[in-house]
């Protein structure tokens, strides 16, 4: 399992919620992941990565073309629309990655430590989560697909229009068990 978060800079909110699906979808074919559901609490996006908006935006239209070319690394990939309150868990994660502003890859030992920085609101660090047992339960709030299918939660977000900039990513199995987050 991996974990790690990049900061995107000093970007748009449409394009940290772009770079938070091209890196899901990335880490998702990492992990062999052939059947995927996206779900985004940005109606833009979904909309424009299902064809039902245009992408006039010449920066924007880079980010689809790269969406869309990952996407074509998997059997299957649905995009869908989901509230905010539905998508807690990458959002949170995407205002850890504007609070750090760092780099952060479980394949590295000298950054371990970052993982337990402060969150903007809370001096307690964020849980790291690993890949749960066969046993496990899934989680409360946790997204449910027919079997075979993964859920891919993101959220990507930009303090100011440009601003600050991160985002969060969370890759849930069929019975909702959390399976990679990063951000």
């Amino acid at each position: 399992i991996w974990c790690g978060w990049k900061y995107l800079g000093e970007t748009t909110n449409n394009v940290a919620e772009y770079s938070a699906v091209l890196v899901g979808l990335q880490q998702a074919h990492s992990e062999g992941i052939l059947d995927l559901r996206v779900e985004s609490d940005s109606q833009l996006i979904v909309k424009q990565l299902n064809g039902e908006y245009k992408v006039k935006n010449e920066v924007l239209q880079t980010f689809h073309a790269e969406n869309l070319e990952a996407m074509t690394n998997f059997e299957s990939v649905e995009i869908h629309h989901i509230l905010r309150e539905e998508n807690k868990r990458a959002d949170e994660l995407a205002n850890r990655a504007m609070d750090t502003k760092g780099s952060y890859s479980s394949d590295s030992e000298s950054n371990e430590e970052q993982l337990n920085l402060p969150s903007r609101n809370s001096r307690e660090s964020l849980p790291v989560r690993t890949a749960p047992t066969m046993e496990s339960a899934p989680l409360a709030s946790a997204p449910l697909a027919p079997e075979g299918t993964y859920v891919l939660q993101v959220d990507g977000g930009a303090r100011g229009n440009p601003g600050d900039a991160g985002a969060g990513m969370v890759i849930y199995d069929s019975r909702g068990n959390e399976i990679w987050s990063g951000y």
